[in-house]
């Protein structure tokens, strides 16, 4: 007897960690976040542009190609250039154009390169510095 109600106890505890963790988990799917949007008007025309995912998008069509690295997208650009008409900026600097027979492209990176490298200190040498 104390056999079966060993079991039936753990089973309602895993029924109710398992209900317990998959609520906490769950979340409803949202709707997808514009990174780096930007309104803009070329001549008479307003043009808008945001990535969404990856995806350049201007005026509502996707661009084909994703755009490059990891970073966050901070920033879009439609420019008025026939060859170069989309630019990407993000959140580690680096800038990136749509180059319209090669896709993209990086432009360089308005923080002049790669992030300045700093020394860890170690704990001893904390200790050390501040006696």
């Amino acid at each position: 007897m104390s056999k079966k109600f060993f079991f039936i106890c753990a089973g309602l505890l895993c029924l109710g960690l398992a209900y317990h963790l998959g609520t906490r988990s769950a979340t409803a799917q949202g709707a997808a976040s514009v990174d780096g949007a930007e309104v803009a008007q070329h001549g008479g025309a307003i043009d808008a542009s945001g990535v969404v995912g990856r995806i350049f998008y201007v005026n509502g069509s996707a661009v084909s190609q994703p755009v490059p690295g990891v970073a966050t997208v901070i920033g879009t650009a439609v420019l008025a250039n026939s060859s170069l008409p989309y630019a990407a900026l993000l959140a580690n600097g680096d800038v990136y154009g749509y180059y319209v027979p090669g896709g993209w492209t990086l432009i360089g990176n308005m923080l002049g390169g790669a992030a300045t490298a700093a020394k860890s200190a170690t704990w001893g040498s904390l200790k050390a510095r501040y006696r």
